[in-house]
């Protein structure tokens, strides 16, 4: 199923495609923020609760958290006025598997892991590891 982005209000809705939160989640960053000059840093999915229907009184939801930084300029995505023929990065580039592999880094779980540190430290990257409940 399809979700929409803000509702009610002087909100104006944005087309979120895709069936499941990975995909919705790429096509908000593809269709709405990239273009819009933004850079992804990191993009969390975090489930929380909250009050359900009458059939169940309690439900979870996804919640997406995204970090962004405003892209310079010369990291913006250029597009042609033709449809279909907009240039990402790695077009750009000429390095798709780069940008595939940037990409997935940014999908990442709420709770940390000791393998996902240790690989944040051989990329040079600091990584953050909530503290373990009892």
């Amino acid at each position: 199923s399809d979700a929409a982005v803000g509702t009610g209000g002087a909100q104006r809705k944005s087309k979120v495609t895709g069936s499941c939160f990975e995909t919705a989640a790429a096509s908000l960053l593809r269709d709405l923020l990239v273009p819009n000059g933004f850079t992804p840093i990191r993009l969390v999915r975090a489930p929380y609760l909250c009050a359900g229907d009458r059939y169940s009184p309690v439900a979870v939801l996804d919640c997406a958290v995204v970090v962004l930084r405003r892209a310079d300029s010369s990291n913006n995505m250029r597009t042609d006025s033709r449809p279909g023929t907009e240039q990402t990065p790695a077009r750009r580039e000429g390095g798709s598997t780069q940008a595939a592999s940037e990409t997935d880094s940014l999908f990442t779980s709420p709770f940390a892991t000791a393998e996902a540190d240790s690989t944040a430290r051989s990329r040079g990257r600091r990584s953050y590891s909530p503290p373990m409940l009892k």
